[in-house]
């Protein structure tokens, strides 16, 4: 998580965007560093992008019925429920 986070906040600082092939390639920050710098020059990507922090989507409210019941699924009352017949 940490790697795609530095990942995020490099393209927002630089300019430039990297497809997921390339990151396989990238060993050390300053071959990210680098990579980065090489996109933004060839103008891929755009310098301060108004992407959200993680920690602004992740605060964001869930609407999603979906991840609702996910969060609402108590897995041990349904363990219990089947081996107790409760």
């Amino acid at each position: 998580m940490q790697r795609v986070e530095l990942l995020t906040a490099l393209e927002q600082q630089l300019g430039g965007q990297l497809p997921e092939s390339q990151l396989a390639e990238l060993y050390t920050v300053r071959d990210l560093v680098d990579a980065v710098l090489a996109s933004a020059g060839r103008g891929e990507g755009q310098a301060g992008a108004a992407t959200p922090a993680w920690s602004t989507i992740l605060n964001e409210p869930v609407t999603d019925p979906n991840a609702l019941a996910l969060a609402h699924h108590n897995i041990f009352a349904e363990v219990f429920s089947s081996c107790w017949g409760a």
